[in-house]
């Protein structure tokens, strides 16, 4: 009855505002209901009260990430992966908060480990693979994006890079191939995009490729 308890938690912070326990189980029933904007200032109550577990500091840099303060949001869960490293959702979260910051490098490294646990997470590599892109390492992000290949869960956005990426480094054949694999994966009429790979291979000189592409 969360209507009803969120009731009994404001009269219970009314009657005795320094209530810590009050305001952190007002916030998670916010996070219950999926109102992480009404959770944030309970949550912060909280903290600034005494809460010390990494649950409040992570929650309360999920909040941040919504809101988009994503310096704040890394702040608080730098500090939930402290007191718990173990809790994948904070090293994940640290991660997202990084690459939102274009903090490429360390999202990249905190990734290598999450990668060791689960080697064949997907969203992890796709993730790594961006990093690379963002520090301008093309073909550390190539690698990525083939062993999303190999996996069999490369979309068709991930071998369209691929394929960009074999493009600059005049590698027509490889490109194609990824190219012809991204139209495979891709949902409905995707000519305009498929003109335009042909198009880029003729221009790097590919003139066979491009009409086997056609």
């Amino acid at each position: 009855n969360l209507p009803a308890a969120e009731k009994a938690f404001n009269m219970a912070i009314e009657r005795h505002p320094p209530f810590r326990r009050a305001y952190k189980n007002l916030a998670l029933l916010y996070v219950q209901k999926n109102d992480l904007d009404a959770a944030l200032k309970p949550l912060q109550k909280a903290i600034g009260l005494g809460e010390s577990d990494s649950r409040s500091f992570g929650l309360l840099a999920v909040c941040y990430m919504k809101k988009e303060q994503y310096t704040a949001a890394e702040a608080a869960y730098r500090q939930a992966f402290l007191l718990d490293p173990d809790n994948k959702d904070w090293k994940t979260g640290l991660v997202n908060a990084l690459a939102s910051q274009n903090k490429y490098g360390d999202a990249a490294t905190m990734l290598d480990s999450l990668l060791i646990e689960d080697p064949a997470n997907a969203s992890f590599i796709d993730l790594q693979a961006n990093c690379y892109l963002g520090m301008e390492q093309p073909l550390k992000a190539a690698t990525n994006f083939e062993i999303l290949r190999y996996l069999d869960q490369a979309t068709d956005r991930n071998l369209d890079l691929l394929g960009n990426i074999y493009l600059e480094k005049k590698l027509f054949i490889p490109a194609l191939g990824a190219f012809i694999a991204a139209s495979a994966k891709a949902d409905g009429n995707n000519f305009d995009r498929s003109l335009k790979t042909a198009r880029i291979l003729s221009d790097y000189g590919a003139q066979a490729e491009a009409e086997k592409y056609i």
